[in-house]
């Protein structure tokens, strides 16, 4: 079975965080045409780190380096990496957000309570929407 294609636009953005890593000593178009393995690129250790921090600030995708199947050295597996792990914490936060507002839902409704303006307080709200 072969790798999903690679979105483009992805893999000049995380391209640039690579040379940003580096203090631009490895530039965005060496890391695009060259490909493959960042170390032999020039990508250091430090820079690696400083990359794994980025991708997480910028990007909200957590690279553990002491997980097995995180790519890091190779570009394209990078990225590819990168992509897989957007879409998948995408699809846990939307999980988590509609847990954390269904517990609100259940959490938040109040008794229906007679007030002097005709109607529950329940009742009232839903007019009011």
């Amino acid at each position: 079975m072969s790798a999903p294609p690679v979105d483009a636009a992805l893999r000049d953005r995380v391209a640039t965080m690579v040379s940003t890593a580096t203090d631009g000593e490895v530039t965005t178009e060496e890391i695009l045409t060259g490909g493959g393995s960042l170390a032999a690129l020039g990508v250091g250790s430090l820079a690696v780190l400083r990359l794994v921090d980025a991708l997480d600030d910028e990007l909200g995708v957590q690279l553990d380096l002491d997980t097995p199947g995180t790519h890091l050295d190779d570009f394209d597996d990078l990225v590819r990496t990168v992509q897989e792990r957007a879409v998948a914490d995408d699809l846990v936060r939307t999980v988590q957000e509609r847990a954390v507002a269904d517990d609100l839902g259940r959490t938040t409704q109040r008794p229906a309570v007679a007030d002097d303006l005709g109607g529950t307080m329940q009742e009232r709200a839903v007019r009011d929407d």
